[in-house]
């Protein structure tokens, strides 16, 4: 009897451990905004980017849409608003288990998932979270908005090389008072989120020339 005692008290605190963590967890994986407020901008779009090669060899975009009547991924969804007192205390699902080096700071990412997610459910939105490399930190991105059907096609050019077209989701940010967006090169999740930004998630298109392919 004793030792089911015993062994009954173990599990008891093994398991107050796990719940302890998990809410430490929870904690640090919310947005904190304490101090900060303001608004920014969030517009789903469709056809206003561009993504190509650099003549250095390094991935170029262009913003060929229009800042304040862009073409929209849907037409029932237009210019969304986020504050950043909303955005206090939201867990960032993004990082599924994965360490964020940007902490508890308001992202760009986050008032895309804020739209995202339960909060407000105003598209589906599909991230995926990408690993450090090349001395990036990690990051989270947007993968897909509303399930669009992302293509991808590869023609051979004859010699050894390849000329990949079709469509993805890029971010731009136009920051307040500036009139044309510029695209991050940082994972979006690191970039930090800032009174008056109006964000504009794109479903855009993309031609690269001469990639060879692995």
């Amino acid at each position: 009897m004793r030792k089911f005692k015993g062994l009954f008290a173990v599990l008891m605190a093994m398991a107050m451990m796990l719940a302890m963590s998990s809410m430490a967890f929870a904690a640090d994986n919310r947005v904190n905004t304490d101090g900060q407020t303001g608004t920014v901008t969030v517009y789903f779009t469709r056809d206003c980017s561009y993504s190509y090669d650099e003549t250095d060899g390094t991935i170029g975009y262009d913003w060929i849409g229009d800042v304040t009547d862009p073409t929209l991924l849907k037409d029932s969804v237009g210019a969304q608003t986020v504050t950043f007192a909303e955005l206090n205390g939201m867990i960032k699902g993004y990082e599924d288990g994965n360490t964020n080096p940007f902490g508890t700071k308001a992202s760009v990412m986050d008032a895309i998932y804020y739209l995202g997610q339960q909060n407000e459910d105003v598209v589906t939105l599909d991230c995926g979270w990408s690993p450090a490399y090349d001395g990036q930190e990690a990051g989270a991105y947007v993968h897909n908005v509303d399930n669009q059907e992302l293509t991808y096609d590869s023609t051979p050019n004859g010699d050894g090389t390849y000329t990949m077209t079709g469509t993805g989701f890029y971010v731009s940010v136009l920051k307040d008072g500036e009139a044309t967006p510029y695209f991050p090169t940082e994972y979006v999740s690191n970039v930090a989120l800032e009174d008056g930004m109006t964000i504009f998630v794109d479903f855009g298109m993309f031609g690269y020339g001469h990639q060879k392919l692995d």
